[in-house]
């Protein structure tokens, strides 16, 4: 690509020894803009960093300097990303190899709270600006035939979680242009790269808590305040920027690059919820944040309840019929063979687990039954395991209150329960509000027949 001088620092980016590459890094002043420049600064980059303001460009070399970084390859520019002149003229005089769209911040808050204008300066922010500075360098890029654009984005853009919607909806955006643009640039040798951030623990963790919670939206307004609260108890796992930056400088000196990188805490939750129903994902967010209708079940620890407006009797019976169960029980429609003395105690119903051709056999066996009170289950899992599923019915005049406990009794499922409970337990949560919720609407269809 470049036929830049040669500096003593090795160029990753470059093959042969008389070449240095130029990144261009926008954001640069804090966080994963910051640790990025140290980071290309480190491998033999010359770095072109972008800030907004003096002050930024001060704090910028204030923290260089105490990371103890050589800065005779850095330059530092004063540009606000949506200045289109600005990125014109510092493009063309630095004509970088790298372009990193680093800069932007995440606009919080639930949907009804963030106004037009705001919305739209997230993604002038988020993708024009980005997509603009990547149409600009890609002009130089042609002319020495190669070159590489990195769009850091964010798991949000795949992971749909509420009060960051805006926000996941710009990146998302973002993704689908960079896929575009990687395949339209091809031709002249410039690859498109985009960089899938989890959660990273920068200074914006900050003040997130506060702009989700001033919010006004009344829908929301518990659920905001348990975000915050749930942030806070994350945040400890939040990756590092220099983690992130290691990641986003191999995405743009790395000879042959990968399309994604992923990197940082819950990275791989964008990933999962293309397999993951939605409902499922749905019924976690709400469940875990409080987001419920008036209808649907109490969440309290390891168990779901319901109210059922009929006598146990009714819910019993649609409880043990095997034939109601690809109605409202989850994952019943891999159900293969039914004992026929179910649902005598150790009888069992044999069933697959998992998702589309990625399937175990399993089967599930009755531990418990007291008529029209209780039905324990043991939900085997395969090579997973299995869980204990116990049902409880109790009567409060005429309506039936359907409780649901489950808890992992042996093998892996078990051992993942006691590492990763908070995120098993969630996903319990989701599985379980949908089923009670069918079941309550199969009990109530039934006596209507």
């Amino acid at each position: 690509m470049s036929t830049r001088p040669s500096t003593p620092a090795a160029d990753q980016y470059e093959t042969g020894p008389s070449t240095q590459t130029v990144a261009l890094v926008t954001g640069a002043n804090s966080g994963i803009g910051c640790a990025t420049v140290i980071a290309l600064l480190g491998r033999g980059a010359s770095v072109v960093a972008t800030v907004r303001t003096q002050k930024a460009e001060d704090a910028l070399r204030q923290q260089l300097l105490d990371a103890d970084v050589a800065t005779g390859e850095l330059t530092i520019e004063h540009l606000e990303v949506s200045d289109a002149e600005a990125a014109q003229r510092i493009v063309d005089m630095h004509r970088p190899d790298v372009v990193v769209n680093n800069a932007g911040s995440a606009g919080l808050g639930a949907v009804r709270d963030v106004s037009d204008d705001d919305a739209l300066r997230q993604f002038a922010e988020l993708v024009v600006a980005p997509v603009r500075l990547a149409r600009l360098a890609s002009v130089h890029q042609i002319e020495r035939g190669g070159g590489r654009i990195v769009n850091v984005s964010s798991v949000l853009s795949e992971a749909q979680i509420p009060f960051t919607g805006w926000y996941g909806a710009a990146k998302a955006a973002l993704e689908s242009v960079s896929d575009t643009l990687r395949i339209e640039l091809a031709p002249a040798g410039i690859e498109v790269v985009t960089v899938q951030c989890g959660a990273v623990d920068t200074d914006a963790w900050e003040t997130a808590g506060d702009e989700v919670r001033s919010g006004t939206d009344s829908l929301t307004a518990d659920a905001r305040r348990r975000w915050d609260e749930l942030t806070a108890l994350a945040r400890p796992h939040f990756a590092p920027p220099a983690e992130v930056a290691e990641v986003i400088a191999t995405a743009a000196l790395d000879p042959r690059p990968r399309p994604v990188y992923r990197v940082g805490f819950g990275s791989a939750l964008g990933p999962a919820t293309r397999f993951a129903p939605r409902w499922l994902g749905d019924a976690v967010a709400r469940h875990v944040l409080g987001l419920n209708d008036e209808k649907e079940q109490e969440v309290n620890g390891s168990e779901n309840r319901i109210t059922i407006e009929t006598d146990r009797r009714h819910v019993f019976e649609t409880l043990v019929d095997p034939s109601t169960y690809p109605q409202w029980l989850v994952g019943s429609q891999m159900i293969r063979a039914v004992d026929p003395d179910w649902p005598a105690e150790h009888s069992k119903f044999h069933h697959r687990i998992g998702v589309g051709p990625a399937t175990v056999p399993g089967s599930t066996s009755v531990l418990e039954l007291e008529q029209d009170t209780v039905l324990e289950l043991g939900a085997g899992m395969g090579p997973f395991g299995e869980a204990r599923v116990r049902f409880t019915l109790e009567s409060d005049g005429d309506t039936t209150v359907v409780t649901v406990e489950e808890e992992p009794r042996h093998g892996p499922i078990r051992a993942a329960w006691k590492v990763l409970r908070p995120a098993v337990r969630m996903g319990l949560w989701g599985r379980n509000a949908v089923s009670l919720n069918s079941l309550r609407d199969v009990v109530l269809d039934r006596l209507d027949e």
